[in-house]
Parts: structure tokens; C-alpha cells; sequence
């Protein structure tokens, strides 16, 4: 049976087919026979079945090929029912049942007809049936009512017939299946063959691999035995399905029953049939799946295509090969279908009688033969063998029911309903209920169940409660006040002929007490709202029971209806209250004016109407002769107020382009025009044609009025008289001046719009578009959406130019545009770019543009992506050995693309980066990548000193220009080496000099110099020591640019002085040599010498005469000075004062320090005058000596004489003097004007 078993089982098969031919098992009678080899010729072979005569010589020569064959696809198959070989199904069945029972008619019991329904015994007479209904109320329970509803049946005692067709197949062992089948078949038996079925009769036939009728038919006066024969059923074989059918359908062919029925009971597929005598007259495409083209026999057979002296099968599968043949250059297998055949065998014997088919375990295959095979309606499965039982007794019980195929329809009355609304609250003692509509279908089926033991009535009932609904208040209230908890209720079914019976019950009543609450909707003058317009209104109201905190009932009452409230208890207080509006249109409380009162149906008693939404304390009244509970009205009424407002607006359309006509907002005639009357009236809004309010409203252009306080109302806003007709602008959207206040839009306007006269109808609107940068690939038009007051146009289409390509930019024009829309206002068109972000950004090619607008001119600007990043590195490489001052490097940006100039990145988008011996790394972000057409940029990073001015600069060597590469670079600036690119320092040793008015010598120092020790430092820690003596220089190269400083550290006790202040120099890359003078100075305490030179006059005119102050050193050779210092011019015929003059600070040695010795000179002496000089040759004496030959110089004829002044005066020695002098004077005013232009 399980495909799962089936190789284990084809090995199994396979191995006892080798033991059925070794041992020579089986006869030729009962022996299958196959088709012919694949290797043989692609004719076609019948089996023995089916195959002509002249073929049997074929089959004989064939016998042993086609026994291994037969084996091994043998083992192969399902095998469901374990069979240990291949077996042959006999065609005629065993008959051992004997034979069949007579009716026992008059001679059985009477049957009992007792009814469990009334308090009578008897039920409903044979094949007769009886409805009741009734209603009572729920102990404990206002206003509910249980409803049951009973139908009772008498079966009708006719002859009746059944075959019992039992398959006892080898699976029939699996789970318990025969041991349950027999306990369904024995409790089936003794269901039906009992004193009340005198006329029926059971007969009991098996099938496996061949038909047994193990007992005829048989009455219960004979039950015994039918019960001994169900005992003794043993499982084993294979299933001759059809065979078993065949058996049932001849035995009913001899029965002179009125009723005859066959049930078949199975687990799974036929796996024998009858033969065909020509089966592939009946083939249709199928079979077991084996092979890629298979045929199998159909189940639409006639009778006699059936050979009813053959079978075929070999007890393992339901597909059994007969054949196979060539067609079309394929192999094509030809099947028995046992499962169609069993089908076909079904349809002869439903002629005759109704089938049952009961299915357990028999798989999906075995489920589809046994439906197909069962009459309309009586199929069966289960999976559970156990409940066989259960599946017996429904069969037995339709055999011979008075009610079948049962059907209820209860629609409940009118204000009643089921509690709850559920069909779950609904109770059948079989069958299903459903609800629907207030209505209950109940789907009976066959009645099954006894009214007792024994008794041939069945029944089935049905109970519910039912509880009032609103809709009773509809209904005209019943003098006695009884309404029908139902209407109509019937029932339709089968009766014991066959026949199609509907069936009405009865109409139970019940009496409810009605409490209802009523909610009264009036406008503002006091009338009631139409239910149309008052029914959508639902009010909340919240009843509480005072004594009991657990009773509070919400009720949703609808306008101007009623509730029932269903749950009230007589003779307890009762708190209303009204909560809350809900439904539509929407309100609130605060919306009425309310007011409460109650009164009973009677018109007996009543209350005073409540201001306001509560009602404390309602007791339900009594009254009557019986102080009965009476029914009463709670009338709730909500009175509407006056809440609507109504705002007006003149507004007045100019009819030029800019909006400025003759009575545009700037115009004088604006300003004077008048007053405009708008007629407001407003009418019922409930249906009504009467006005609730009219009123002319006088308003200026642009003027807005509110009306407050207004009833609610369909309102018409006109302005009758005006030419041409005004248009408005209505807050609901209708623009026709009309509109209403209600309570749900309270608030509404109307803007009345005048316009000037003319046919000005269409417009045309131009719009542009225009690229601004960015690739030009990316410069096509795009697509323009044209808006009219806001809403798309898509009926239009403008015409753009130019047409096609690339432009930067592009002119859209819509032509025969509508002017003014339906309000009279001009229509304001404007235009969108299609595809624009909410942050008016657009996408083109990947590249992103921002859209600017101004009117319909449309601008489309190409964004730079400013996500560009650049980070810098810089390593400084100082000389071996020294560590220099870094200056301050500024780091420019550059950008180019490609094919294009290099330009700085704008300080803006980044600023100039200071790196320096700290700060060694500098990045720039947020940079633009591309220009402004979309090329990309490639960076580089420029060096440059930030301090022009910082001597530092000149100690390095920068990288002009370094390319940045993935956002990143390093530039390593190195010290400049090589004496030629650095400084040069010359100190330089001046001669000794005399202080500040200290005479000076007129000629050179010669002779060996004293040496002065000096220190030169600078920058990076340079220091240099060295000496020099007077005009020696000493020159230092290869230094790094900087602060130097000079510094004689030893002076030899004379004032230092340098040519620049305090013997600091800067040397720079701009001005690499520096020198500096040094200069020791005398003038101080001990270094100068004060003379004063006389002069001293003895007789005579006292001419004008000079004394020349001189000074020697007393040396000789090279080192000798003897030297001029200065003069004194003593005028004619000085005296006193005059005679003296005084020489400061005048050095008291030479540069070499030797002490001068100073003497006055009179290089002239006067005529007729001697000279004579002081011991301290500072003081010289003119003495006159009268002239010898004064006599003759009187008369005109002197004689010179020279006068000897204790020096030879030799002329040619006084020259060289004189021009040596001169030479000296030009030399020290050449020396002077230097060292003044060095300061």
C-alpha cells in the first residue's frame, strides 16, 4: 500500500517468484501471462486474456521469458496487501451463506411509538413526522425567552434489503482495521435486524483474492448466525473489489425488497477486476507512472465489455499490464484500471440499489475509487478504524429514516433576536446552525437519534434564546401585549418515499416589558428633524442602577428614534444620563439645548420634563388592576442652538496683466468705490423650503464682515443688480455663493468677486529654463509641468525651442491657455521643473544642480560637490648636527583641471595653512572637486614664507609646488647648504682711535698691531672665537641666516665701539654678507691730555700771525710721529685773551701707545721778528728786531732779508711738507664721508 514499501516488497516478490518456478507452484490455469520481451519484434502481444487465438502458439513459445518478467515487475509494484507471491483471482465467488431468510412481516413485534416530546406515548405515526415550537421566559431574566424547536419522525417498516460487502484483504490486518470493521458490522446488524424491523434483511459478503457470500440474507429472528459469520472473518489475500460488488448486486437481482441498499466497506485500491474482452477499446491516457507512455481501461464500460469468466491482476498494485506495443517509435504500456473497473461495477448495481461506501485508511487513491463508486450523498472515510462505528449507525440509520437531508429555516420575529447574535448561543442535538440576518439555517440532516430506547421515532431539537430588540417598537403593540418571538419557521426534507417535503412550525409568543428610550431632535424653532437628517446623530446615554454598582448599561440612541433597554429590573432605582453625540453629523452636547421627561404607554403617568442631559431617579412605574409593571417612554430632547457663522469678502478683480486697472489696488477710483450690497438669505436645511434667515450686508472692495449667531441653513450669498454678474469663492469649495451652516460646519464664507466686462478669455504662458555651469552633455530640456491655481495640467503640451540638443537654455511656451477660472479670478499659471527634490535640488547625469525660481523663469545652477578633502605632512630635515629655527610656511591650495590653468583655491573655500617647527601637518576640507563645468579639480599645495621679513626664511629651501595625490602629500623642506647660498661675516680691526675731540694723528699707524680677542655668536647656538689686531679682518662663511653678534672680549683697557649698534648684524638671504668694524677709542681718564699754546709779543707792530700745535712720539723709523694737531691764528695786536688759545682732549698716546710730547710751532715768524719758545715749547715769543736798512726802505729801495728763526728754512723741504699735507687732508675726508655713510 505505501510507496516507501515498494522496493523492499518488489525484492521480496522477486525472490518468491524464483520459488514459484523452481518448484513448479501454480497451475497454467491460474497463471498470469505477459507481453513479449522488449528485444522481440516492436509488434504488439496481447496477454492470454484479451489475444486472439492464433497468438497462443506466441505465448506457449514465450512461457519462460515471460514468467521472469512477470516476476520481477511483480516485486516492483505496492504489494499493499503483503502478498508473499503472485496471485490469480478465481472469477466465481464461494458461496456458503445458504439460503436466504423469509420477511417475518405480522410476526414480528409491534413497534413502539412513544415520544419524548409530550406527555403522550405515541409518537407521530409511520413515515409521519411532527413539529413543535415554543417560548418561555428565563427565571431571573427581563425580557428573555428560551425558544425550542423539536421535529419528531416515525420510520415506516417496509421490506428492506442490505448486503453487508466487507473487505477482509491482507491490509484489513494493518491498525486494527478488521477488528473494528467487525465490531461496526455486528453493532450495524443489531441496529437494524431487530423486532422492529421484521422486513429487513442482512446478507453479508467478503472479498480479498476471491468473492465469498458467507451468509445469505438473513432476518432477526436468525441474527445470530449473520453475527457468527461477522466474527469469524479473517484478513489475508488481495482486494476483488469489483467482485465483491458484482456478488451484493446478484443477490439484490433475486430480492423483492421495497428498499435495497449495498454498504462497502474498505482500506485502500482494487487490485483485481474482470477482464475486458477487447480492453483497449476503453483506454484513456494513465497508469502507475512507470514508463514515460502508459494507457490504462477507463471507467466508462459497458456491462457486457466485461468478461465476467476471466480476471486479471496479480494481487499487488491496481494497474496490471496487459500490453504493450510500438507506436510512433516509442513503447506504449497498456493497463488494467481494477479501481475504474470497480467504478463501472458500481454503476450496474446503483441501478438497482443504493450504495454506501465506507473508506478507512484507504489513502488518497482508495478514498477517490470508494466516492466515485458511492451514491450521491452516501460516501464515507475516516482515518481512525474506530470510528467505523459512529459511520455504521448514520448508514443504518438513513436506511429506513422517515426525515432526511433535513433543512430549517427560523427567521426570528419582529423586535426579537437570538441572545448574543452569535450562532455559538444556538444548541442542536445534531446537525449545524448558522445566523444569518435574524434568521437561523439549521442543516438537519437524516434524524438518527431515538425518542428511547427501542422506539422507531427519532428526533432532533434545537434551543436559543431570544431577547427584544429596538425593532419591536416598530411593531403595533398586541392588545394583550404577546408578540411573536418568530416568524414562519419551516422545515424541508426527504420523506420515507423519497419525496420533497417543506413543513411549517408553529409561532410561539412572548410578553415583554418595554422600557423605552427615546431621543427627540428639534431645530432651533422648536420642530423635529427629519429622520434623514436626525438618524446619523447617535447619542450615548449611561444607565446605573443606584442600589447596584455593578448594573451600568450604555444605550447608543439614534435621532428622533427609540431604544429598547432589555436588561432593566422592576422596582430599582435607575441614574440616566447622557454622555456624549457621536455618528454624523458631528455635535456635542454643548451643540442642544436638553431637557428630560417620561411617561408610561398607558398615558397614566408621567413626569415633569428635567432641564439639562441627567435624569437622577426612574423607577420603572406600576399600574393596573395587577400593579403590573407598565411599559414606558424616556424622552430625551436635544433642541439645536444657534452657533452658525458666516464671514463675507468683497474683493474686486482688475482686469490688466500686473493687476492694476483703473480700479487696481494703487488707483484713486479705488479708493472711492462704493458701497456693495450682498444679499445673504438662508434657508431650512431639513427639507424644507422656509427661510430661517435674510439680511443685506453692505461691503466695501476688499472689506470682510462675520456673522455670528446665525440658525443653521442652506445659504445663497448674492449681489442682485450688478453687471456683469459677480463670482465667488465659497469655503466649501462650490464657488456658486452657496453654502451651509450646519452643526457639523458651523463656520463657512463666501468671497464675492466683481469683475470688469470683455471676452478676454485665453493667455499663453513662456517660461525658460537655463543652465549654469556644469558638463554640457548635461544641458538638454527637461521635462516643465505647467500648474493652473496649483493643479497640474496634463492636457497640454508647450512648444520648446530649440527642439532638440544641448543649450544652455531653453524657452517653453503654452499657447491658448484658459485666462480666468471659475471663481472669475484670473488663473495663476506656474511652472515646475519635473523630477525636483523638496530641497530644489535635481539630479542630472549624477550630477546635482540647484533650482532656482523666479516667476517661470527656471534656473538650473550647477553644484560644485564640496566634499573634497586635502591633508598635508610636512617634515623639516635639518643640516647635521644643528637644529634651526623653522619659520612660519604658509600652504596655499591650488586647483586645475585637466587642459586648464593652475589658480588658488579661493581663501573662502581655504584658507592659507601656517605650518612651523610645531605645527606640522595642515588639511583642508568641505573643498569643491570639480569646476564649474563639472571637471574634476586636481590639487596642489604651494610653499610660501608667512613673515617676508623673518631671517629664517633663508635657511630653508621650499617645495614650490606639490601635487596632491588621493587627498594627501608630504613636503619635506631641507636646509640650504653651500658657503655661496649662506652668509658671510667680516669683523674687521680699526685702527686706535682718538675719542670724541681728541686730536687725532694725521698719518697711519705702521709697525706691529696689538692683537684683541674677540666672540662672534648666532643663531642655533653659532659661536665663533678669534683675534685681531688693529686693521686685520677675520671673515666667517657658510652661516645660517640670523641674528650675529660681535663682541670684543678683550680691549685692552680702551673704549670699544662698533661699527653697528652693539656689534649685532642680521644676515638674510637678501643681504648674505654683513661686516663690522671695531674701533678701541681713547678720550677717557689717563687716555687725553689738555695744552694751551701762547703767544707772547716783545716790541713791535704785532702783526697777525698762526701757531701750529704739533705732537711727536718720540720714535724713530716707521713707528716716528711727528704730526700737526692744530692751530692758533693770533690776530693783530692781540692782547690778553686773544695771545692764548686752549687743546682739549688730546691723545695722550699714539695707536701703538707711545705718550706724545706736544710743541707749538710758528712755521711763519712775522718779519722783523724772532721766535723763541718756552721750556715747555708751548709758548713762543715774538721778540722785533729793528731792520738794518730801515733807512733805505724809506726811499723805496728795501732790501728782504729772512729772518732765522733758529731753523733752516729750506724751500724745497716745506713743498713736500705742503703736499703731503693735502694728500693726508683728502685721504681722512675720503675716510670720514665713509664711515658716515656706513652709520
Amino acid at each position: 500500500m505505501k510507496k516507501d514499501k515498494r522496493r523492499g516488497n518488489s525484492i521480496l516478490a522477486l525472490i518468491m517468484s524464483f520459488a514459484v518456478i523452481i518448484s513448479g507452484f501454480g497451475t497454467p490455469g491460474i497463471s498470469l501471462a505477459f507481453a513479449a520481451g522488449d528485444e522481440s519484434a516492436p509488434a504488439a502481444e496481447k496477454t492470454a486474456e484479451t489475444r486472439a487465438p492464433e497468438k497462443v502458439q506466441v505465448e506457449a513459445s514465450n512461457e519462460k521469458t515471460v514468467n521472469a518478467e512477470e516476476k520481477e515487475e511483480w516485486l516492483k509494484s505496492p504489494n499493499p496487501d503483503h502478498l508473499k507471491s503472485p496471485e490469480k483471482a478465481n472469477p466465481s465467488p464461494d458461496v456458503s451463506g445458504g439460503k436466504a431468510d423469509q420477511y417475518l412481516g405480522a410476526n414480528g413485534k409491534k413497534m413502539m411509538l412513544r415520544s419524548a416530546s409530550g406527555t403522550g406515548l405515541r409518537g407521530p405515526a409511520q413515515g409521519a413526522v411532527a413539529l413543535t415550537k415554543k417560548a418561555e421566559p428565563v427565571p431571573g431574566k427581563l425580557n428573555t425567552f428560551k425558544v425550542t424547536l423539536r421535529m419528531e419522525a416515525t420510520d415506516k417498516e417496509q421490506k428492506n434489503d442490505i448486503v453487508m460487502v466487507v473487505d477482509t484483504s491482507g491490509s484489513m490486518n494493518d491498525n486494527g482495521r478488521m477488528r473494528e470493521a467487525k465490531k461496526a458490522a455486528k453493532q450495524f446488524v443489531n441496529k437494524l435486524l431487530d423486532e422492529n424491523h421484521p422486513n429487513t434483511r442482512i446478507a453479508l459478503v467478503t472479498f480479498e483474492t476471491n468473492v465469498h457470500v458467507k451468509k445469505n440474507f438473513t432476518n432477526y429472528a436468525n441474527k445470530q448466525q449473520l453475527l457468527n459469520a461477522i466474527d469469524d472473518l479473517r484478513a489475508g489475500g488481495g482486494t476483488f473489489t469489483q467482485g465483491g460488488i458484482k456478488a451484493a448486486s446478484d443477490l439484490l437481482n433475486n430480492s423483492q425488497a421495497d428498499f435495497k441498499n449495498i454498504v462497502l466497506l474498505s482500506d485502500g485500491v482494487p487490485t483485481f477486476n474482470y477482464a475486458l474482452h477487447n480492453p483497449d477499446n476503453y483506454l484513456v491516457n494513465g497508469g502507475p507512472g512507470s514508463h514515460t507512455y502508459e494507457k490504462q481501461t477507463s471507467a466508462n464500460v459497458p456491462r457486457p465489455a466485461f468478461n465476467y469468466s476471466e480476471t486479471t491482476g496479480a494481487g499487488n498494485s491496481m494497474w496490471h499490464r496487459y500490453d504493450k506495443v510500438w507506436i510512433n517509435g516509442h513503447r506504449e504500456y497498456h493497463y488494467y484500471n481494477s479501481g475504474n473497473c470497480a467504478i463501472a461495477e458500481a454503476g450496474f448495481a446503483k441501478q438497482n440499489a443504493k450504495l454506501y461506501t465506507v473508506a478507512v485508511n484507504a489513502g488518497n487513491t482508495g478514498n477517490d475509487v470508494l466516492e466515485k463508486m458511492a451514491s450521491p450523498g452516501c460516501s464515507y472515510s475516516t482515518e481512525d478504524p474506530a470510528a467505523l462505528s459512529g459511520i455504521f449507525d448514520s448508514i443504518a440509520a438513513s436506511i429506513a429514516a422517515a426525515m432526511k437531508d433535513a433543512n430549517v429555516s427560523d427567521p426570528m420575529g419582529a423586535g426579537f433576536e437570538v441572545k448574543g447574535g452569535t450562532a455559538s448561543n444556538i444548541h442542536v442535538t445534531q446537525g449545524t446552525a448558522t445566523l444569518n440576518n435574524n434568521t437561523i439555517n439549521w442543516n438537519v440532516g437524516t434524524l438518527t437519534t431515538s425518542v428511547s430506547p427501542g422506539s422507531m421515532t427519532r428526533y432532533a431539537e434545537m434551543t436559543y434564546e431570544v431577547v427584544i430588540n429596538d425593532s419591536i417598537l416598530d411593531v403595533v403593540s398586541p392588545s394583550d401585549g404577546n408578540y411573536n418571538t418568530n416568524a414562519g419557521a419551516s422545515v424541508h426534507y426527504t420523506d420515507i418515499d423519497g419525496v420533497q417535503q417543506t413543513k411549517a412550525f408553529p409561532e410561539p409568543k412572548a410578553k415583554p416589558l418595554i422600557v423605552e428610550l427615546h431621543k427627540r431632535l428639534l431645530d432651533f424653532k422648536g420642530r423635529e428633524i427629519p429622520a434623514a437628517y436626525a438618524n446619523g446623530r447617535e447619542f450615548n446615554f449611561n444607565m446605573k442602577l443606584k442600589e447596584d454598582s455593578g448594573f451600568n448599561q450604555n444605550y447608543l440612541v439614534p435621532g428622533n428614534k427609540s431604544k429598547v433597554m432589555v436588561d432593566l429590573r422592576v422596582d430599582k432605582t435607575y441614574q440616566l444620563k447622557e454622555n456624549v453625540v457621536s455618528g454624523s453629523p458631528a455635535s456635542s452636547l454643548s451643540d442642544y439645548n436638553s431637557e428630560i421627561q417620561w411617561k408610561t404607554w398607558d398615558g397614566t403617568q408621567s413626569a415633569a420634563p428635567v432641564t439639562g442631559t441627567s435624569l437622577d431617579s426612574f423607577v420603572v412605574p406600576r399600574g393596573g388592576s395587577d400593579n403590573n409593571p407598565l411599559n414606558t417612554k424616556i424622552t430625551v430632547t436635544n433642541k439645536e442652538k444657534k452657533l452658525g457663522k458666516l464671514k463675507l469678502k468683497k474683493t474686486f478683480n482688475p482686469d490688466s496683466a500686473n493687476g492694476r486697472g483703473i480700479y487696481g489696488p494703487r488707483s484713486a477710483l479705488y479708493r472711492s468705490t462704493p458701497k456693495y450690497a450682498i444679499t445673504v438669505v438662508g434657508t431650512n436645511p431639513y427639507g424644507g423650503n422656509d427661510e430661517v434667515y435674510r439680511a443685506v450686508h453692505e461691503l466695501s472692495a476688499g472689506e470682510e464682515r462675520t456673522i455670528d449667531n446665525l440658525p443653521y441653513g442652506h445659504y445663497t450669498v448674492s449681489e442682485p443688480g450688478h453687471e456683469p454678474a459677480p463670482t465667488f469663492v465659497d469655503s466649501d469649495g462650490t464657488n456658486d455663493g452657496k453654502v451651509d451652516l450646519l452643526i457639523d460646519r458651523k463656520d463657512a464664507s463666501v468671497e464675492v468677486i466683481n469683475r470688469p466686462k470683455g471676452d478676454d478669455y485665453k493667455t499663453e504662458v513662456t517660461a525658460s529654463k537655463t543652465w549654469v555651469n556644469g558638463p554640457e552633455a548635461d544641458h538638454t530640456a527637461p521635462s516643465f509641468e505647467l500648474y493652473a491655481d496649483g493643479v497640474k495640467k496634463t492636457d497640454v503640451t508647450p512648444t520648446v525651442t530649440p527642439t532638440n540638443g544641448t543649450a544652455n537654455k531653453f524657452t517653453y511656451k503654452w499657447t491658448n491657455l484658459q485666462k480666468y477660472n471659475t471663481s472669475g479670478s484670473e488663473i495663476k499659471y506656474t511652472v515646475k521643473e519635473a523630477g525636483v527634490t523638496v530641497d530644489n535640488k535635481v539630479t542630472v547625469n549624477g550630477h546635482t544642480y540647484a533650482v532656482t525660481q523666479e516667476g517661470n523663469a527656471i534656473i538650473n545652477t550647477y553644484e560644485i560637490p564640496s566634499n573634497g578633502e586635502v591633508s598635508v605632512n610636512k617634515v623639516w630635515q635639518d643640516p647635521q648636527g644643528k637644529t634651526l629655527v623653522k619659520p612660519e610656511v604658509n600652504l596655499t591650495l591650488y586647483r586645475k583641471v585637466e587642459g586648464g590653468t593652475e589658480e588658488q583655491v579661493p581663501a573662502s573655500e581655504a584658507a592659507v595653512k601656517v605650518v612651523d617647527g610645531t605645527t606640522t601637518s595642515a588639511k583642508w576640507t568641505g573643498l569643491k572637486t570639480t569646476d564649474i563645468h563639472g571637471k574634476a579639480y586636481s590639487f596642489i599645495v604651494k610653499e610660501s614664507f608667512k613673515n617676508a621679513g623673518d631671517v629664517n626664511n633663508g635657511n630653508w629651501t621650499l617645495a614650490e609646488s606639490s601635487a596632491v595625490e588621493n587627498g594627501k602629500v608630504t613636503i619635506t623642506n631641507k636646509a640650504v647648504t653651500g658657503d655661496d647660498n649662506l652668509g658671510k661675516l667680516t669683523v674687521t680691526k680699526k685702527l686706535l682711535e682718538n675719542g670724541a675731540g681728541t686730536r687725532r694723528s694725521v698719518r697711519s699707524f705702521r709697525g706691529a698691531p696689538v692683537k684683541f680677542s674677540f666672540k662672534v655668536t648666532g643663531p642655533s647656538n653659532y659661536e665663533e672665537n678669534f683675534e685681531l689686531a688693529p686693521t686685520e679682518s677675520k671673515t666667517l662663511k657658510g652661516l645660517y641666516f640670523g641674528e650675529y653678534t660681535v663682541k670684543e672680549t678683550d680691549s685692552k683697557g680702551y673704549t670699544v665701539t662698533y661699527s653697528v649698534s652693539g656689534g649685532k648684524v642680521t644676515l638674510k638671504a637678501s643681504d648674505k654678507e654683513k661686516s663690522v668694524e671695531v674701533t678701541n677709542t681713547n678720550g677717557g681718564a689717563g687716555t687725553v691730555v689738555d695744552k694751551t699754546v701762547e703767544k707772547v709779543w716783545v716790541n713791535g707792530p704785532k702783526p697777525a700771525t698762526t701757531i701750529e700745535l704739533w705732537r711727536t712720539n718720540g720714535k724713530t723709523g716707521a713707528d716716528k710721529i711727528d704730526e700737526k694737531v692744530g692751530e692758533f691764528a693770533v690776530p693783530a695786536n692781540a692782547s690778553g685773551a686773544q695771545l692764548k688759545k686752549s687743546f682739549t682732549k688730546l691723545a695722550k698716546h699714539d695707536s701703538k701707545g707711545n705718550e706724545y710730547e706736544y710743541y707749538a710751532k710758528e712755521q711763519n715768524v712775522p718779519e722783523n721778528y724772532k721766535a723763541s719758545y718756552s721750556a715747555d715749547k708751548l709758548t713762543v715769543t715774538n721778540t722785533y728786531v729793528k731792520p738794518a736798512d730801515a733807512d733805505k726802505d724809506n726811499k723805496g729801495s728795501k732790501k728782504i732779508e729772512k729772518v732765522k728763526t733758529g731753523d733752516s728754512l729750506d724751500l724745497t723741504l716745506y713743498g713736500g711738507i705742503g703736499i703731503f699735507a693735502v694728500l693726508i687732508m683728502i685721504l681722512l675726508f675720503v675716510v670720514e664721508a665713509r664711515r658716515k655713510k656706513s652709520e
